[in-house]
């Protein structure tokens, strides 16, 4: 059995893939909001997903961290995917490969800004998966201006969140961007899509031709980065998430990993052109996510928590549901 958490707004993410691809996952996988946890009792036995960890607040986060120690202590119980006391954040993990030259790109805190920023850049949320707040900035009066725009005064108060990140151009010679993506599940790592647009930035395919249906299919039968990308889920600390990625100069650019993504839209939303990619590519992630529930452990487990765990726990879940709405 997989035992998948994520906030409660959003679990319709992994609810979505097993009605829309594989009704027979229903069995297999038990989605579960963190918030709805029952730590006064021993979890049961399998494999435990811990995804949606960017939108978690930090004390959530901390007794999400604790809850995953626990478990991981009780290999004969319980297998892990997603360490939260490993995983690098969007800014970390962006830090990171700027750091080991593997991205030609730099983001910060926007309130840590001490450097000279090279333009263009945009605005995002660090803990969010709304995308870039506004259009590309180009000097630090536009970007001034953009933060008055579109960040609240309320929000503000906020701004450890707010990243500025530096544009890697992904545009190629044909003039199309292209978003590649690719989805880790344990040790299954599987191609994902090639997005096309003639934007910069790329949330949905903007642009379906056959000639863009084919080369999206090539890369899904062939997936030439796999050996790249596995060395970079390594140092972001992951096992479960999307890693989203283009080409600048011809460099393998990292924009971020999601940890729950949209893991493949329902086939009705899906461009005819496309689907054969698609339903390969759906089909590779139910096997792995039937291989990862195969091998799970079955052995009974311990109660996570003492007494003194269990009343943490409850008192940030009434914290959590407070927060809930808000969550993007």
């Amino acid at each position: 059995m997989i035992h998948f958490y994520t906030a409660r707004k959003f679990l319709w993410g992994i609810e979505r893939f097993i009605a829309g691809w594989s009704p027979g996952l229903a069995g297999v996988i038990q989605p579960t909001a963190y918030d709805g946890v029952r730590v006064g009792e021993p979890l049961p036995p399998g494999a435990h997903v811990f995804a949606d960890l960017e939108r978690l607040l930090r004390p959530e986060l901390a007794m999400v961290r604790r809850l995953h120690h626990r478990l991981a202590a009780q290999p004969d119980s319980y297998v892990t995917l997603n360490d939260p006391a490993a995983w690098r954040d969007r800014l970390g993990l962006l830090e990171e490969l700027s750091r080991l030259g593997i991205n030609d790109f730099r983001a910060y805190r926007l309130r840590d800004l001490d450097t000279e920023l090279r333009f263009p850049a945009f605005l995002r949320w660090a803990n969010e998966h709304s995308g870039n707040l506004g259009e590309l900035v180009r000097s630090d009066a536009e970007l001034r201006e953009r933060v008055i725009e579109r960040v609240s005064r309320r929000r503000r108060m906020f701004d450890r969140h707010l990243l500025v990140v530096e544009q890697s151009n992904a545009r190629s010679a044909d003039g199309l961007v292209r978003k590649y993506s690719a989805i880790k599940i344990g040790d299954h790592l599987i191609p994902r899509h090639v997005l096309f647009s003639r934007r910069w930035m790329v949330k949905k395919p903007k642009i379906v031709t056959p000639a863009t249906a084919e080369e999206e299919r090539e890369f899904v039968d062939t997936f030439p980065h796999e050996k790249q990308l596995r060395e970079i889920y390594a140092i972001a600390g992951l096992d479960y998430g999307r890693i989203d990625y283009g080409f600048s100069n011809g460099r393998l650019q990292v924009w971020e990993i999601n940890t729950n993504p949209v893991i493949v839209p329902l086939p009705e939303q899906i461009a005819p052109l496309r689907l054969p990619a698609q339903e390969q590519s759906a089909a590779a992630i139910v096997a792995a996510f039937e291989d990862l529930a195969s091998s799970a452990p079955t052995t009974p487990g311990r109660r996570p928590f003492g007494p003194v765990g269990r009343l943490m726990w409850a008192a940030q879940t009434r914290i959590n549901r407070r927060y809930e709405p808000h969550r993007k």
